[in-house]
């Protein structure tokens, strides 16, 4: 008897150890994990420049060049690595259309179609998504009280892991829940103004289709991004300590929500003004 009790209280604490190890290994940023496996640029806050294949971790970013890079030593460089603590000196990171392989060019596009105007059914599975987050301290309490009744009744040795068990638990909730911002959820799959601060100063302005955003970035697809005297298509992140959307970019009057009319063409819109930024 004595064997089997501290059996289950082993494997109990083995199982808290090993689920809270798992979610905050695999908990990312949801924009920098929907530009993961693109290439990307990244500009620092300092003016640093970086291309490469970005790979997202909940540690950080990686990302990884096409070629190999000798420095000014001789040594040879193949990625760029941005710890999590870095992520305030990110200024921006952009996804041109123009630069991506066949296969990322068609997953963009299809991410593109469903980002905008989404249907009732993607709608749906956001509304419960936001649901969750205005619910999440209630379960996340719930949760507290039911592991402290367990801990009181199950095998000796489980009330001293309670603070691992409700520490667990929170993180499990915090899994499946993201930020929630009701202003923001209006203008998710309809076209914005985003405002940007540059390090220099500058108010600079992006229109796009704002496909997602979380507590530290703002993710908008399909703006038109003047790059050295050409106008691009891009896909950007911004962060939001410099960057918030300012304007709804839908003509007025049009009901958005109605899914029977006609969805605008998305590409080379004559009535879309041309954003600039200094590259």
């Amino acid at each position: 008897m004595f064997d089997s009790v501290l059996l289950i209280t082993v494997l109990i604490i083995l199982g808290l150890a090993v689920v809270g190890s798992v979610l905050r290994a695999r908990r990312r940023d949801i924009c920098l994990k929907n530009f993961s496996g693109y290439l990307v640029y990244l500009r620092m806050k300092d003016g640093k420049q970086v291309w490469g294949q970005l790979r997202s971790e909940a540690t950080g970013i990686e990302l990884s060049y096409r070629q190999d890079h000798f420095d000014n030593d001789g040594h040879i460089e193949s990625s760029y690595v941005v710890f999590k603590s870095e992520y305030p000196n990110i200024h921006l990171l952009v996804r041109f259309k123009d630069e991506l392989t066949e296969r990322n060019a068609r997953r963009r596009e299809r991410t593109l179609k469903r980002s905008y105007r989404p249907n009732p059914a993607r709608r749906a599975r956001r509304r419960v998504r936001n649901a969750f987050n205005l619910l999440r301290d209630a379960f996340s309490q719930a949760l507290t009280a039911v592991i402290a009744a367990a801990s009181k009744t199950g095998p000796a040795g489980v009330a001293s892991q309670q603070k691992t068990m409700g520490q667990t638990g929170t993180e499990l909730v915090e899994w499946f829940g993201n930020a929630y911002d009701p202003i923001l959820e209006h203008h998710i799959g309809r076209r914005v103004v985003l405002e940007v601060k540059s390090p220099e100063g500058q108010k600079l302005e992006y229109v796009g289709v704002f496909r997602e955003y979380s507590p530290d970035y703002l993710e908008v697809m399909d703006v038109n991004f003047v790059d050295g005297g050409m106008t691009r298509q891009v896909d950007l992140l911004i962060p939001r300590a410099h960057g918030v959307v300012r304007h709804a970019g839908e003509p007025v009057g049009v009901k958005v929500a109605e899914p029977s009319i006609p969805r605008p063409a998305l590409l080379d819109d004559p009535s879309e003004p041309e954003t600039t930024v200094a590259v």
